[in-house]
């Protein structure tokens, strides 16, 4: 009988150290995935995803600053879009009047002060699916016709820095630089895919027509413009078309210098769209 109950004994135990034993398969399976895991570079583009947000309203508005050769020629802001791709179109904004620094402190603010292309970025009422640079005129310089090299330079260098299409790189600017736009394009035409001034004074005559004849340009002025005169866009505008059908005008009836701006936002006109299309 105690033979039996030894014997009963051994084998319970055998029994239960078979039951403990980890299985091969067991084993193998978790291995393997905290090896997967540890092999699995992390990115930092999965925040939004990690957050919840909804990936199309992330985007990134910053302040750049441009040198060549440890010269600083611009402060700038960027505005990136959620997803961009390889290739992207670019739009340059010139500010107006109001973004002048008079004075060392004066920042990239300046830009975003009043209602206009770089506080509608910031502030995500305008989405744009393209980037987005807005420089900002250096102490001292009145208008973008006095530092055109400089510019030319500051255009090429941020297309190769953030990889854009360099057949699509638009400008657009409003009061004193829709002036700017003007003045730049007709100064590097080459370089700009379209061309769209707000509120922008312009001299009609045979080179300007002559330069701007093979370019989409869009116009947009108010009529109760007491600021700078509507009447220059159109009359341009009027010129160009006679050997450009790419050129257009709209007047935006009642609106004044500063309400111009409000094209960038207007879902009937699809201005940013058009600057890429």
């Amino acid at each position: 009988m105690k033979k039996l109950f030894v014997v009963f004994l051994v084998c319970a135990l055998l029994f239960c150290v078979s039951c403990s034993a980890p299985s091969d398969v067991g084993s193998n399976s978790s291995k393997d995935s905290a090896s997967t895991g540890e092999n699995t570079p992390s990115s930092s583009s999965s925040n939004v995803a990690d957050s919840g947000k909804d990936e199309e309203s992330e985007y990134s508005f910053e302040e750049k600053t441009f040198a060549k050769n440890g010269t600083k020629l611009f402060d700038y802001y960027l505005y990136t879009p959620a997803s961009v791709k390889e290739n992207s179109p670019l739009v340059v904004y010139l500010h107006g009047g109001s973004g002048i620094p008079k004075k060392e402190t004066d920042g990239l603010s300046l830009l975003t002060d009043g209602d206009g292309l770089p506080k509608f970025l910031r502030d995500g009422n305008a989405k744009p699916n393209y980037y987005v640079v807005m420089p900002q005129l250096p102490l001292g310089k009145k208008g973008w016709s006095h530092v055109k090299n400089q510019f030319s330079t500051f255009l090429d260098g941020v297309i190769v820095e953030y990889g854009c299409d360099k057949t699509h790189v638009s400008i657009t600017g409003h009061s004193m630089e829709g002036k700017g736009t003007w003045d730049i394009s007709l100064a590097f035409t080459d370089k700009f895919y379209k061309i769209a001034p707000l509120s922008g004074s312009i001299t009609t005559n045979d080179t300007n027509v002559e330069k701007l004849k093979n370019k989409p340009v869009w116009a947009i002025v108010g009529s109760a413009d007491t600021i700078v005169d509507p009447k220059q866009s159109e009359n341009f505008i009027a010129a160009l078309k006679k050997v450009n059908t790419n050129a257009k005008i709209t007047v935006l009836e009642n609106y004044d210098h500063f309400m111009v701006v409000n094209a960038y936002l207007d879902d009937s006109l699809k201005l940013l769209e058009w600057l890429v299309a």
